[in-house]
């Protein structure tokens, strides 16, 4: 015999859905941060006096760390999503 789950009130939140609002936002975040470090580098690369080609290279470490840190996070929603 299965016991009952303790019911919930109306309108509370688990932790999951607290999870995945705080994902939603450090994505938007990390877009936002994505498009701003384009515009910036224009303003970046006249203060340090650096030009295009070494400006490429900081963009690239960016975006190589960016998407180094997407490669553990990937199994999350997963796990997540089985309640651990």
């Amino acid at each position: 015999m299965k016991a009952d789950r303790p019911t919930k009130p109306a309108g509370t939140f688990s932790i999951r859905h607290l999870l995945v609002i705080w994902m939603m936002v450090i994505s938007a975040v990390s877009c936002l941060d994505r498009a701003k470090i384009a515009i910036a580098g224009v303003e970046i690369g006249k203060e340090f006096h650096i030009d295009n080609t070494p400006l490429g290279w900081i963009f690239s470490a960016f975006l190589a760390g960016y998407a180094a840190f997407q490669i553990p996070a990937e199994p999350w929603p997963g796990v997540l999503a089985r309640g651990g």
